[in-house]
This record gives C-alpha cells, sequence and structure tokens, in this order.
C-alpha cells in the first residue's frame, strides 16, 4: 500500500562526463508544495541517493557519489522555515568553554536532528567557540576574528549576518569617568591592550593563557553591578557566579582599569551591534562565507583545495528554507570536500547564502529515524567517533503525538536463507512522521507464500522468492521488500578470530551464502555454538555473538553450527613478539625537525650494555618556544610492519629526562596518518621498554617515524634519546580446521571438452622484447601460450602490455600472426567488442584501481552492458580484468560486482568476471562467477547450448 508521504531510495549508475542533476519526486505533504528538491551532482559514475522523513518540514538525504575523484558521502538536512509542525534553533553547552556530543546537545534540549556549529579554541585551551553566539536577542559571546553568522530570526526567516560590536563600561558612581572601550564579550583572544568581559556563561577555563606575556594584567570583579575586587596580576579562579562578571584587561587594557576603577563603584555595560538583535532568535558564527546573492565564493590556492570533511548551513534566496549540510572526509570512502566544492555545492542545493561551520573531525550530524524516539548518528565522523564541540544547530517538532500514518520497518537485512529466519520491527508514525505508542498487536505478513510469521516479527523463510512484508494495523499497512535466497550451502564469519591481549571482549557475526553466491547475515537464534566455557563465555546481542574472556591463557575454537554446515573462530589470549628493525644500517633513517631552527642529529652508537648497534637521537629544543620536534624518519618510508600488528613497542635510553613526550606516526591500510605515543613523558635514566597500541588501526600497518616532541614553551633544553629494538607485537597463530577443497563443475580436462562452443584463451602481459631474433621471439611466444594453441581455440585475447616497446610493435603482431596462423586474436585494451553472441570487455587495472588507472573504463561498461541488455543476439557477457597487484579500492571493485549482478538480473544473461591473477581460484557472488585465471592460464569454452555456459579447460 502506498502511503502519501512515501519516499523512494534510488540507486543510478551514469556514465561520465554527463553533467548530472538529480531532481527528486515531491514528497506529497512534508513542505515543499511548489519546487523541488535538487541534489547536484557531477559527472558521476554512481550515485545513490537515500530520501526520509525526519519529521514534516525536515527531509533527509542520504548520498553515496562515485566519480573521476573517488567516493564522497555526506548528509543533507533541509527544512522548511515556513512548516509550523518544526522550528531550529541553538544547541549550545551551559558553559562556553564545555564540551558535549551533538547527540548529547541534542538529547537534552529535546531536538530531533543536529549538527555541529562553530569552530573552537584548541590553540589557547579553553575549546571556548571563536566566533559569535547569540540567543534570543542577547549576545552570548562576540568575535574580533569571526564576525560572519548564520541567523534565523523570529519569524523563522534565515541570512546571513555580518556583526560589528560598539562596546564600553560606564562608571555610574562617576559619571564625569570617561567610559572604557570594551572588546569585546567572552573571547577566546585578548590582544595587548585590550579589555574584555567575562559572564557566568564563561566556565571553568583558565584565562592564564590569555594573558601570557604580560607585564601587566588585570581583573575587576563585578557582582551585582558593584566592584568587589580589583586583581593585579591575578586572576579570578573557577566559575564565575551568575550575579558576577569580571573584566580583564591586558597591558593598556590593564592600566586604564586600574586607575579608573575603584572597590565599590557601580558599573554599567553598554554595548550596541551594526544589526539589531531584538528579532534575532539565534546567530552563529562559522569561518568561511561559502555562498553570496547565490555566487560561490572563489577561495585562494593555499586553503581552498585542501579537501575536508565539510559542516556547512545555508538559506535559499527568500531564507524560509535551511539546508545542514554534513560531508565525510578523511576516509578510504568519502574524500571531503575543498572550501570550491562545498561553496559550489551549498549554490547547485539551492543556497542562495551559506556559511562554513566547524568541520573535520567535527563535522557530525544526528537524527532521529522516522518513527523512532532516540536519536542516532547518521553521518561517520573522521574520529571514528563523535567528537566534544561547544554548540549546534537542532531541529525541533512543536506537534504533539497523532494518528498512526504508517510504520518505517526495520530488519537486519532484506535477505534471508532459505529455512532460517529473520527479524522484523515495526515502528509506528503519526501524518507529522513523529513517533507515536501504539498499544495493539502489529498484525505482520508476507506475500507470494514465502514463509510465514512465527509469531509478530519472526519471519521464516519457507520458499525461495521475492515478495514483500507487511505491518499491519486497523487500516494503516506498510510493505517491506524481502527476498528468500536458496539454502544454504556454506556459513563464515565476520572475523577469523578475536585476541584478548588487546581486546577485553571479542564479537563476531555469521554470515551463510547460497549455491549462487547470494549472502547474508544469519541471526543468532539459527545458530548453534559450542566452545570451552572455562576459557571464555559467548553471549549473542542484537545479531552478533559477543566474547568474553574469562580466567588464564590460552588458545581455542569456537565452533558455530547452522544446520549441518560448520564454521569456526579461533581466539588466543597473548601476542608474540617480532623484532622488525634493529638500528643496524645507518642508511634506513634520516633525520628532520620542526622548526627549522631546532637542532639535531641521528648517530648509530654500539647499544649501551646491549649487544649491536643502537640509534641516537639528538636535538636541541632551545631557539624558540613554539612546538618542536626531533624526528628519525625511515627512508625509504614507512616501514611496513608484519600484518596483524595490534602494537608496536622498542627500548629507549632516557638521558634523565628533560620530560618530553615520545611519539610516533604511522600510517593505516587506508593511508590515513595516526600519531602514536609511546611515552608521555621521557623522565627515566638508562633503558625502558616503551610501547604504542595500534589495535585500533585498520590493516596493513605501517610506521613513518618516531619523534621527540616539546609543548611546553618554558622547557628549553637539549638532550638525547637511544633507541634499540623496534618490535612488532602480533597475534599468535591460531590454526584453524582446514576448508575441504572445492570441486567446481566448470573445470573440466581436455578430454571431456564439448564438440561445439567457442574456444577463446587469455594471454596476460605478452610484453615481447622486440630485439630477439625471429626464432626467439617465436619461441618466446609458444611458450606464453604454454601448448594451449594445440586445443585450438577460436580467439586468442591479450590484456596488458603487448610489447616492450612502441616501436617493437609492428614485429610483434608479425610474430603472434605466424605463431597463431588462421587463429583470429584480439589486443583487448579497454575497449568492448561482440564476438559470436559473447560480449568481451576488457578492463585495465594496474593501479589497484579501475578509477585511477582510466576513468573512463566506467563508461565503456555501461554502455557495453547497455548494448547487451538491448541485443537479443548477446547471450552472455564475459569480463576479463587485467591484474597488476592488489585492489586499492575494495568499495569501487563491489560496486563492478553489483553492476554485473543488477545486468544479470534485468537483462536474464549470464556474465562471467575473469581476473589475470596468479593464482587460480574460482567463486561465485550474487549470481556471477569471478575467476582467477592463475599463471597457467586455461583455455575457456563458451557453450550455450549447456545450462554451464562457461567452462574451463584445465
Amino acid at each position: 500500500m502506498k502511503t502519501k508521504h512515501m519516499l523512494k531510495h534510488r540507486t543510478i549508475v551514469y556514465s561520465l562526463f554527463i553533467i548530472i542533476t538529480l531532481i527528486l519526486t515531491p514528497m506529497g505533504n512534508v513542505g515543499y508544495a511548489e519546487d523541488q528538491m535538487d541534489v547536484p551532482f557531477k559527472d558521476t559514475i554512481y550515485t545513490n541517493i537515500h530520501d526520509s522523513i525526519i519529521t514534516k518540514g525536515v527531509v533527509h538525504q542520504k548520498f553515496d557519489v562515485f566519480d573521476k575523484d573517488g567516493w564522497l558521502r555526506g548528509d543533507i538536512l533541509t527544512i522548511d522555515l515556513k512548516d509550523e509542525n518544526i522550528h531550529t534553533d541553538l544547541l549550545h553547552t551551559p558553559k562556553l568553554t564545555q564540551g558535549k556530543t551533538p547527540s548529547q546537545l541534542a538529547r537534552e534540549a529535546g531536538a530531533i536532528a543536529a549538527v555541529n556549529g562553530d569552530f573552537f579554541d584548541i590553540h589557547f585551551g579553553t575549546r571556548a567557540p571563536q566566533g559569535y553566539v547569540i540567543k534570543d536577542g542577547q549576545i552570548v559571546k562576540t568575535s574580533q576574528t569571526k564576525p560572519f553568522a548564520i541567523g534565523v530570526n523570529k519569524d523563522n526567516l534565515g541570512n546571513m549576518l555580518n556583526f560589528a560590536l560598539n562596546a564600553r563600561i560606564i562608571d555610574v558612581s562617576r559619571p564625569n569617568l570617561m567610559p572604557i572601550p570594551l572588546n569585546g564579550i567572552n573571547e577566546y583572544i585578548l590582544n595587548p591592550g585590550q579589555t574584555m568581559i567575562y559572564t557566568s556563561v564563561w566556565g571553568k577555563a583558565s584565562r592564564n593563557r590569555l594573558v601570557k606575556g604580560s607585564s601587566l594584567f588585570a581583573e575587576i570583579v563585578v557582582k551585582n553591578n558593584v566592584v568587589v575586587d580589583i586583581l593585579k596580576n591575578n586572576l579570578f579562579k573557577g566559575n564565575i557566579p551568575d550575579d558576577t562578571y569580571i573584566l580583564l584587561g591586558r597591558d593598556n587594557g590593564a592600566k586604564r582599569l586600574l586607575d579608573n576603577i575603584k572597590k565599590g563603584d557601580i558599573l554599567k555595560v553598554d554595548y550596541r551591534t551594526n544589526i539589531p538583535l531584538d528579532n534575532i532568535s539565534y546567530a552563529l558564527s562559522g569561518d568561511e562565507w561559502l555562498v553570496q546573492n547565490g555566487k560561490p565564493n572563489s577561495f585562494p590556492s593555499s586553503t581552498g583545495q585542501a579537501r575536508h570533511p565539510r559542516t556547512a548551513v545555508g538559506f535559499n534566496k527568500e531564507g524560509n528554507r535551511m539546508y545542514l549540510v554534513v560531508v565525510d572526509g578523511r576516509q578510504k570512502d568519502s574524500r571531503g570536500m575543498s572550501y570550491d566544492e562545498i561553496a559550489q555545492f551549498m549554490t547547485r542545493l539551492g543556497a542562495f547564502t551559506a556559511l562554513n561551520f566547524d568541520s573535520g573531525g567535527s563535522s557530525q550530524m544526528v537524527a532521529r529515524p522516522e518513527g523512532k524516539e532516540d536519536i542516532e548518528v547518521i553521518n561517520s565522523p573522521s574520529d571514528g567517533r563523535e567528537r566534544a564541540v561547544p554548540n549546534g544547530i537542532g531541529i525541533f517538532t512543536k506537534s504533539t503525538p497523532g494518528n498512526l500514518t504508517g510504520f518505517n520497518i526495520e530488519t537486519p537485512d532484506k535477505n534471508v536463507l532459505l529455512g532460517l529466519t529473520r527479524t522484523f520491527k515495526a515502528h509506528p508514525y503519526d501524518e507529522n512522521h513523529n513517533p507515536i505508542n501504539i498499544d495493539k498487536e502489529i498484525i505482520w505478513s508476507v506475500s507470494n507464500d514465502l514463509g510465514i510469521f512465527e509469531k509478530p516479527g519472526l519471519f521464516k523463510a519457507t520458499n525461495s522468492g521475492k515478495g514483500e512484508v507487511n505491518a499491519s494495523l486497523d487500516d494503516k499497512s506498510t510493505p517491506s521488500s524481502i527476498r528468500v535466497l536458496g539454502k544454504p550451502v556454506n556459513i563464515y564469519p565476520s572475523t577469523p578470530s578475536i585476541n584478548f591481549n588487546t581486546e577485553k571482549t571479542g564479537t563476531f557475526e555469521i554470515y551463510g551464502r547460497d549455491a549462487n553466491g547470494y549472502s547474508t547475515i544469519i541471526e543468532p537464534r539459527d545458530i548453534k555454538i559450542e566452545y570451552d566455557a572455562n576459557l571464555i563465555d559467548i553471549k549473542p546481542q542484537g545479531n552478533s555473538f559477543v566474547v568474553n574472556k574469562r580466567a588464564g591463557d590460552g588458545n581455542g575454537l569456537i565452533e558455530i553450527s547452522v544446520s549441518d554446515l560448520k564454521t569456526y573462530v579461533g581466539y588466543s589470549m597473548g601476542l608474540k613478539q617480532e623484532v622488525v628493525e634493529k638500528f643496524e644500517d645507518p642508511s634506513k633513517w634520516k633525520f628532520t625537525r620542526y622548526p627549522n631552527t631546532v637542532g639535531g642529529q641521528l648517530s648509530f652508537i654500539d647499544s649501551p650494555n646491549r649487544s649491536g648497534k643502537a640509534l641516537r637521537l639528538d636535538y636541541d629544543f632551545t631557539k624558540t618556544k613554539v612546538t618542536r620536534a626531533a624526528y628519525a624518519m625511515y627512508n625509504p618510508g614507512p616501514l611496513k610492519l608484519p600484518q596483524g600488528t595490534k602494537k608496536i613497542g622498542m627500548w629507549a635510553f632516557g638521558d634523565g629526562g628533560n620530560g618530553h613526550w615520545l611519539r610516533g606516526v604511522a600510517k593505516d591500510g587506508s593511508g590515513k596518518n595516526h600519531n602514536i605515543d609511546f611515552a608521555n613523558k621521557v623522565d627515566w635514566k638508562g633503558w625502558k621498554y616503551v610501547e604504542a597500541d595500534l589495535s585500533k588501526l585498520s590493516q596493513p600497518i605501517s610506521l613513518e617515524r618516531v619523534y621527540i616532541v616539546a609543548t611546553n614553551p618554558e622547557s628549553l633544553n637539549s638532550g638525547y634519546i637511544i633507541l634499540d629494538d623496534l618490535t612488532a607485537s602480533i597475534p599468535r597463530v591460531i590454526e584453524l580446521p582446514e576448508e575441504e577443497e572445492k570441486k567446481h563443475s566448470i573445470v573440466i580436462d581436455k578430454d571431456n571438452m564439448p564438440e561445439g562452443g567457442v574456444k577463446f584463451l587469455i594471454v596476460d602481459n605478452l610484453d615481447l622484447d622486440p630485439s630477439l631474433e625471429k626464432s626467439q621471439a617465436l619461441e618466446y611466444i609458444e611458450q606464453r601460450l604454454n601448448d594451449k594453441d594445440k586445443l585450438k581455440p577460436e580467439l586468442v585475447i591479450f590484456t596488458g602490455r603487448l610489447c616492450k616497446l612502441e616501436e617493437g610493435m609492428s614485429y610483434t603482431h608479425e610474430c603472434i600472426k605466424e605463431v597463431l596462423g588462421d587463429t583470429k586474436y584480439h589486443l583487448s585494451d579497454s575497449e568492448a567488442f561482440n564476438y559470436q553472441g559473447t560480449m568481451f570487455i576488457s578492463l585495465d587495472m594496474k593501479t589497484g584501481s579501475w578509477r585511477t588507472t582510466d576513468a573512463t573504463q566506467w563508461k565503456m561498461v555501461q554502455n557495453a552492458l547497455n548494448a547487451a541488455k538491448d541485443n537479443k543476439e548477446i547471450k552472455n557477457v564475459v569480463v576479463i580484468n587485467e591484474m597488476y597487484d592488489n585492489i586499492t579500492d575494495d568499495k569501487e571493485y563491489k560496486l563492478m560486482q553489483k553492476t554485473l549482478t543488477k545486468f544479470m538480473e534485468k537483462s536474464n544473461r549470464p556474465a562471467v568476471f575473469i581476473n589475470t591473477d596468479k593464482r587460480f581460484d574460482i567463486d561465485i557472488k550474487d549470481g556471477i562467477r569471478y575467476i582467477k585465471a592463475g599463471d597457467n592460464t586455461p583455455v575457456f569454452i563458451i557453450d550455450n547450448t549447456s545450462d554451464e555456459w562457461l567452462k574451463i579447460i584445465r
């Protein structure tokens, strides 16, 4: 049953070099009666957009885009400020210098969605927001450096504001005195000669660093407008009471305070802004004005081109529509945006004006899914978790619970294996898409006789096929798609092993796969587990199993069974150590520093009281007070650590203790750098083993550098540290039961070759040396054919590089023709061609990614698959992929798999994917066979008269 507000989930695959603007279907009565929402993307290979309603007037769009620059993922909240169901407001901590996560801010305020807000001070350590904060017409904080702010007035219209402050202190008790100029309110920067006011909302953060370096500073403590204390070269400690404010002056600013104000004086704070505050509901600063008058601003290359996670807020020309955007970044599957890109994106989205909020690890969006009571983090923060921030923007619903309108149906996976169960949960919502409570039991049903509901929300699959699950109550019903796969033929865990030396607990899920390679998660109720209860304890939690260590040490296996299928998860309690660098070779390490005024050197010395050599790192931190570092860089780096490394340690010889920080830089599997800590303070003399935790980093891991760093500006000294035996701690190997060797029905020997069909052979990277004599060249080609030409293939496909030199191509063709005779051959170079009813598609992945090798290959694939679908003479598709090394973009590879499966299911034509890999293997995933051809390249036979249309002679 379709409902009035139903939204669609759309996945679109596009060719490159076509400008795409996706026009979304108007969503009925959700606040967009006349115009449509555009989600702007350009030149995409693939675009996936999922639309949902948070509440009436608030639409969430999650996008996942793939283009020539890689992956980009983000979230958009579009808010109809005219809608009486909602309002937006400032979210903030009780004290400016506090921090809370967006989830905490939203929950405490009762918001149903939120994004992070302004940048905050890290340099001085106050954590105060950097820009303007205005709430209900009152200034909470000003800013001398960031006057731009977005504001929403009491008529619920948004705009960009550019504030200027004129403030002064008037001594009411002595009216003849000249007013004292006031430079700002609750700011984290106090320049020489300035005066600032701090109120009770400031918090506990110390103001010491605001006056650092000044010979004169003063604080005037004012309670109920009366001066109660004057502090010269001293600061008020702790929280400022609600009835108190403090005037802080520095240098000449302090002198003015001390010369003019006395205890007992009655003071008045007088301030004005260039923009009337009476009608402002809230205002909040960011850093860069992205869009002005409907046009994106341009930014200098020094700042505008760097891509990072982004948070941005914008309004349409009328100010009655707000756009809140969070773009994920610093992640393998989302690159982030530059200032230029986010400005252009906001413009295409419809923003007439837009501002950049705090970004990077602070970029976060939370929202309450339709029908649910609680909010969730809906983006992917680059820190891997929520970051505490001082403020944000919240979205609130005003409506009271209404009548049942529909259900948001949740399930672990819309696929389920035949004979197993699947849980469904229905979250009821009203006409405003807000959650409601119902006291009646929901009725569950399924179409096409796919199975039965054994109890409410618990489905058991009895027949394969596609259909719909329905949640119904009274006259309201909501469908959700379901697919019952075949019977499971194998099961496998999400992780092969758990190590208890780095984690107190471990988790795993179990997946199953049917004969056609379609897989899905298996819920714990369908699983039987056996384990040694003396060593570990296992309990189901949601769709996972949680493993807890009991007492003692040891290794073992967890046996997992689903019907008559078995798999195993190993566990170990201990790490083994492996020395990865003995510091014996001076050529492997080089010295660098920051800044250039830092002195130091590397030297290789006889290891004190240890055997062999050791690395000595000398440093001189006496020339500057800024953060200083002396580095030992692996050369050429980085140093690859053993697979599975959980910790990296070394012996460090201290010189008695300057108390500096011993750190390193490790690179994770996605290429992201992480600072790691060996010791917070080097305060010992002699040898000590120090260790850094790497357990949270994705594999494989490498080490770029080890360094000593001084952050205390007063710690001006020189010294040294000696390093020896860099050691990786890795999990102990757990021997898992060997799997039975796979038997593949499509692999045959030459004695069982079918009489008909098209035989073809793939030759990978012939790479002929044109300087060879003719006889040598012919012999080389014969060797590469490996006698397969005696099987008389009709077609030989050459992939990769044919000849070492471009000028030798003509000679290479001549030699190939002499060897092959009348046999046809094809030079497959990222192209598609039809041969006797088979669409051959050749791809090149020499960089580990089709995109980075040549992004136009994706356009070629789409065109070829469309041609195969529309041409009745095409019976099947063969994709040949030239593999040079490992896959560098797993998500792109999975996109290709989805593309082929979608083609097969919609065209009803089979396809196969052949990798020119060195190791022979055959797998099947989602209906498509994936073949690794191996070194001894087989001959393939296409036989359209057989159910097994492709065979391999091996």
